[in-house]
């Protein structure tokens, strides 16, 4: 049985191969065939080989895209630049400067850049050929080592080698035409930037006088910001694979900023946040979602920014610390207003109670050498300082009388009252308390009598107070100037005859008014200044022909309130007088009040002079160190009021100082040496950062201390009298002087910015510096 098998075996072996053996070769050779078949099957689809023709392909992609990349222009031609934005309506001038440098580095970025090498990913042998295996043996929750999937041949191959492709695809399209590329890429870039830069330009017109971050001046920065995004974002702009890294850069961001993962279906339900629901505000926005992006720099770049002139007039408070650059803005912006006064198209008032030091506001200005023969501003210098030798000829009831028969009854009137209310401001401070309701009519009857004495002064209004004579005398003061009073108003006599000489609480209220006034014309600077008899300074006639006043109040010492109400109260009959002329022809006229709380700080009608000033195109600049400089709420209330407002750093009045001008505390705490938070009612939508140059007077050429004396002298000549001296009633009123011709002239500007010392806040003994020695 055992020798049967084998033999059964080799008889149907023989049985077959006698049946097939014409056919044995051919069925040898389909053997040999199917075995290199095979073979070459399995060398196509190793790993090595597809990796091979896949990295083949790929080289070739990248040898095109670098013949491409070599054949653009290697920066970013600024021709068509420029004509992207001129399409668009904006004009290079207008452009910030980091504008086109912004286009070049997402320019060099996007085109210009070494290309990426290939992903270096291995393909590991049959777990790259059966993508399977991985999911198979991978355990729950493990996820593969490569990313694997098929390419459009249905070969094995990685995320990272397909994306590649892509890129490399769309980044040989994009550059095959290089007019095209430029061309294309230019007028995106302006599409997206074009929106911030033209409602920046609205808001800051393109110049001004200090610069502010151009996203602060966007009505709705986080919108724009998003609108900007959206441009990039197009179907279109994505095909020509133009601001891919910004789109990658932004998407990475807003991925961080929304604190989710970015997907489509987060989006749609507003899990991924975009700028516009970002909680922070429009510069944290920017700071957020175009960190690491040249766009950043765009939208934080300084542009500058100018407050327009209307809004100038409605009243400017500027509140900063010392050492916070408080000074160095004011000079800047007088500085400006300096170049106007030489055009002859402004005039400015400083008041200082500082000093002639060579770092104080008034010493810088007065030793300016712009003022000398042949400089910009000759013949435009008036410098006021109270004296003891040299008395100023200031007479607030000299108002040109003797001129009255050529006015209307309408504007005779408006002129008394004028007077009326100015002698009240005068008197609040002299007297030092706000006015009693018999002090406030006593004064509304007296200088409709004052001003029909020829000559008055403040010797004559205390002799008019004059109480010796009794209830039933005349006083000898009274008398004296009686007969002037046969043209006063009916009712004006009346009162003067009846309740002024008999009414008891008139004459106790006399009696007081004129003890007061008696003490404050103790001091014997002020005696002297007060007593003149006609006004040598015509402060409405020099402000019509651009001029600079400059008012030392510190030789003042403790009436620096006095004396500068004095030179407030003629500078207010200088703008009520402008009621008689076009406001066209009103010459715009800039006051700087620096410390201005040692002149308005307990006056309450304050809101009601800046109303009246800017009537008249008179800005007033308040400018303190804190708010608790301003004694009364209803002061601090007016001054919150005004259309302009900067906060320099604070700590104690951050939140009061955040509420003014519509930023925080945190913000207020925060800003550097020579910054400024400032609101412009009606212009910036909330607080912008300003930041100011050095100031161009601190290097500005000056005269000596011989020529400063000069200067001195000429100024006592004009508007001062020597001790001793009459001063002669030939002096021009009030109504007399022509306007001067506006002549041109040069700039006086000529520096840059860097930090300046601000002064203390009182006067000290470096204050009392005098260029004389």
């Amino acid at each position: 049985m055992l020798l049967i098998a084998p033999a059964a075996f080799f008889f149907a072996l023989a049985v077959v191969v006698k049946a097939i053996g014409p056919m044995l070769p051919v069925i040898i050779a389909l053997l040999i065939v199917a075995a290199v078949g095979y073979g070459y099957y399995r060398f196509r689809t190793s790993p090595f080989t597809v990796r091979g023709g896949q990295e083949a392909e790929v080289l070739a992609l990248v040898e095109r895209a670098e013949q491409q990349q070599r054949a653009l222009p290697k920066d970013f031609p600024s021709d068509a630049f420029f004509k992207a934005f001129e399409r668009r309506g904006i004009v290079m001038a207008n452009l910030p400067l980091v504008t086109y440098g912004v286009a070049q580095a997402i320019y060099a970025e996007e085109f210009l850049r070494t290309l990426p090498p290939m992903p270096g990913v291995p393909l590991e042998a049959e777990r790259v050929y059966d993508i399977d295996y991985d999911r198979r043996t991978l355990k729950k929750g493990e996820e593969p080592p490569y990313r694997l999937r098929t390419d459009s041949q249905g070969r094995p191959t990685t995320l990272e080698l397909e994306d590649y492709k892509v890129w490399l695809r769309r980044f040989v399209a994009s550059t095959t035409n290089v007019e095209a590329t430029v061309l294309h890429f230019a007028n995106l870039f302006a599409d997206c930037v074009a929106e911030p830069l033209k409602a920046s330009m609205a808001v800051g017109g393109g110049a001004g006088d200090f610069t502010v971050p151009l996203i602060d001046l966007l009505p709705d920065g986080k919108r724009t910001l998003a609108r900007m995004m959206t441009v990039l974002f197009d179907r279109k702009v994505r095909d020509w694979h133009h601001f891919s890294t910004v789109r990658t850069t932004y998407e990475s961001n807003r991925e961080r900023a929304s604190n989710t993962a970015l997907r489509l279906r987060d989006l749609a339900l507003g899990v991924v946040l975009d700028p516009e629901a970002f909680s922070g505000t429009a510069r944290e926005a920017v700071d957020a979602y175009l960190a690491n992006t040249p766009l950043r720099a765009l939208l934080l770049s300084a542009v500058p920014f100018a407050v327009p002139l209307a809004k100038r007039f409605e009243g400017h408070l500027i509140v900063a610390r010392q050492g916070s650059g408080k000074t160095n803005a004011l000079e800047c912006l007088i500085a400006k207003d300096l170049e106007e006064v030489a055009a002859g198209r402004a005039s400015i008032v400083v008041m200082d109670s500082q000093g002639l030091a060579s770092d104080t506001l008034i010493g810088r200005l007065a030793t300016l050498e712009a003022f000398s023969p042949g400089g910009a501003l000759h013949g435009k210098l008036i410098y006021l300082e109270p004296d003891i030798e040299f008395p100023l000829a200031l007479n607030i009831f000299d108002i040109g009388m003797h001129q009255m028969g050529r006015l209307t009854a309408a504007q005779r009137e408006d002129i008394v009252s004028s007077a009326i209310e100015v002698v009240e401001f005068l008197f609040t401070g002299l007297l030092g308390g706000e006015l009693s309701d018999n002090m406030t009519m006593l004064y509304r009857y007296l200088v409709p009598a004052m001003l029909a004495i020829p000559n008055a002064d403040m010797n004559t209004f205390i002799e008019l107070l004059d109480t010796d004579g009794g209830r039933d005398q005349v006083p000898a003061g009274f008398a004296k100037y009686r007969h002037h009073f046969s043209g006063l108003e009916p009712e004006v006599r009346s009162f003067l005859e009846q309740d002024y000489l008999k009414d008891v609480e008139l004459v106790k209220t006399k009696a007081a008014v004129r003890r007061r006034l008696r003490a404050a014309l103790a001091d014997t600077t002020f005696r002297r200044m007060f007593t003149q008899p006609r006004n040598k300074l015509n402060l409405f006639t020099e402000l019509q022909s651009a001029k600079v006043i400059l008012v030392n109040t510190y030789p003042a010492k403790t009436y620096v309130e006095q004396f500068g109400r004095l030179i407030l109260a003629l500078l207010m009959q200088a703008t009520r007088q402008r009621l008689e002329i076009d406001r066209e022809q009103r010459m715009p006229t800039f006051v700087y009040l620096d410390e201005c709380q040692d002149y308005i700080a307990r006056e309450d009608r304050i809101a009601r002079y800046i109303d009246k000033c800017r009537k008249q195109n008179v800005g007033l600049v308040f400018a303190h160190q804190r708010l608790a400089n301003i004694e009364s709420p209803k002061v601090l209330n007016a001054l919150a009021g005004v259309s302009i407002k900067f906060s320099g750093v604070s700590d104690a009045d951050a939140s009061d100082l955040a509420a003014m001008v519509g930023s925080t505390a945190e913000h207020i705490k925060g800003l550097e040496r020579g910054q400024f938070a400032a609101f412009v009612s009606g212009v910036t939508p909330h607080a912008v950062d300003i930041t100011f140059p050095k100031s161009p007077l601190e290097d500005a050429r000056r005269i000596s201390g011989p020529a400063f004396a000069a200067r001195r002298g000429e100024m006592r000549t004009k508007y001062a009298t020597a001790y001793g001296s009459s001063n002669t009633a030939n002096e021009p009123p009030i109504y007399e002087g022509t306007y001067s011709e506006a002549r041109p002239a040069p700039r006086i500007v000529h520096h840059r910015p860097t930090a300046e010392d601000d002064r203390p806040s009182g006067p000290s003994d470096a204050d009392d510096y005098d260029p004389l020695s």
